[in-house]
């Protein structure tokens, strides 16, 4: 630099004073051409780890860098590298483009700035499982389950796969470039019973990011708490025709707000439900006067649309022994010692029917005698004239037939049948006798 002086005499003076440097220059100063995480795409996974971004400039050159509101501060090495490192914390989520802006000042004061862009794609877009309800009711029944259930939703367009569980166990759904959903989860992976679970879907979208989202279900499966059958009314398993002739009760158990319908023989009958008690009265008119096997089933369904069903073989023997057949009696002065009864395969008892209708057991097969083919029935007290006799048999079953025996008493000589049927409830007269009248 020199600096020259004219006075007024124009005279001049030249001097060189001193040299100065000219640094108007910052330097070289460049990004990587290398992509960022490979793709110049961060994922989450990426993200979680932090980053570097990476350039080259002037050894010693101080490099500050930003990424998008985050800040980094890099030193360039003597190989002209250098690498600004942004930590996880300092990375912001979402899908979006960050801008990159790299500077470096020199001691002169001169500055170079570059710029570049880096994506971030670290969240699963639009993910979810529809709330439309999965049945009518939207509790999965022990039908829907059989035949699998259908689920559907959205995520993210370009996903790389979409896997539905359940428990633990899955099934991959079908996706269109839209990124809608839909699967079919089978009866394995489906739970039984009453109860509820989370159906969980999980996805992997275009750039590796993971994400997952549940929804709880409702599923019910079976008939709870159902049982029952035909009461016992007897101190036998089988129903004789005294038991039957008022009919059978049915009863039991069966979750609350089911139906219950009864099949027996051809008909079909509704029982009653009260609370979680089921009953019904089969009605007589449905038993015939037989000895056999009877199939009884029971139908359940409940609110949810599942059924069950019990089956239950009642052995009935309502086949009426014959009625006993009467051989003699042994007379007395003034009335009866003894009547003579044809023995059978039943057990027969002897009653005396009073001239006032009262009705008396006198005899049974533990104090008859046997003779010949016929059972002696002696009596502890003369049967006195005026009183008639009943001789029942009863077989394994419970079942009674009986045979009035007419006596001869010309002072008695009228019997009104209808007059001693209350005393003769229970014996069931299916012949009169008057042999002896």
């Amino acid at each position: 630099m020199t600096a020259i002086a004219t006075d007024l005499a124009k005279n001049v003076s030249t001097e060189l004073t001193q040299d100065v440097v000219i640094d108007n220059m910052a330097g070289s100063l460049a990004l990587s051409t290398a992509p960022i995480e490979g793709n110049n795409i961060v994922n989450a996974d990426e993200a979680s780890n932090g980053l570097f971004v990476r350039g080259t400039s002037d050894p010693g050159n101080v490099i500050e860098v930003t990424l998008g509101d985050a800040k980094s501060t890099a030193i360039t090495g003597f190989d002209g590298k250098w690498a600004a490192e942004f930590k996880s914390h300092q990375l912001e989520d979402g899908q979006f483009h960050a801008p990159i802006t790299a500077t470096t000042t020199d001691a002169a004061g001169n500055m170079r700035e570059v710029e570049g862009t880096v994506e971030f794609d670290t969240v699963v877009r639009n993910l979810g499982i529809s709330s439309a309800d999965v049945t009518d009711d939207n509790v999965i029944n022990s039908f829907e389950r059989d035949d699998g259930v259908e689920f559907s939703g959205t995520t993210e367009a370009g996903a790389r796969s979409v896997m539905v569980s359940v428990g633990g166990r899955s099934v991959a759904a079908d996706f269109d470039a839209d990124g809608n959903w839909t699967a079919v989860v089978p009866k394995s992976i489906l739970p039984q019973g009453e109860d509820s679970f989370d159906l969980r879907v999980d996805v992997v979208d275009k750039n590796g990011n993971e994400d997952f989202v549940t929804r709880e279900i409702q599923y019910d499966t079976l008939v709870n708490k159902f049982d029952g059958g035909a009461e016992l009314e007897g101190s036998k398993e089988i129903y004789n025709a005294a038991e039957i002739s008022d009919g059978i009760t049915l009863s039991g158990q069966v979750e609350a707000g089911s139906t219950v319908v009864v099949e027996f023989g051809d008909d079909f009958y509704e029982a009653d439900v009260v609370g979680s008690t089921w009953t019904l009265d089969l009605p007589a008119g449905a038993f015939a006067a037989e000895k056999y096997d009877a199939e009884i089933i029971v139908n359940a369904k409940d609110a949810a649309g599942n059924v069950d069903r019990i089956v239950q073989t009642i052995e009935i023997d309502a086949a009426l022994p014959d009625a006993p057949e009467i051989f003699a009696e042994t007379s007395v002065d003034d009335g009866y010692a003894a009547v003579w009864v044809q023995d059978s395969v039943d057990t027969q008892a002897v009653y005396e029917v009073a001239q006032n209708n009262s009705v008396t057991l006198i005899a049974d097969e533990s104090g008859a005698a046997r003779v010949g083919g016929n059972n002696v029935f002696g009596f502890d007290s003369t049967v006195p004239d005026g009183s008639h006799l009943v001789v029942s048999a009863t077989d394994d079953a419970g079942n009674v037939s009986s045979t009035f025996m007419a006596l001869d008493d010309p002072g008695n000589s009228t019997i009104d049948m209808s007059s001693v049927n209350t005393g003769l409830a229970g014996l069931e007269i299916e012949a009169i006798d008057l042999t002896f009248a």
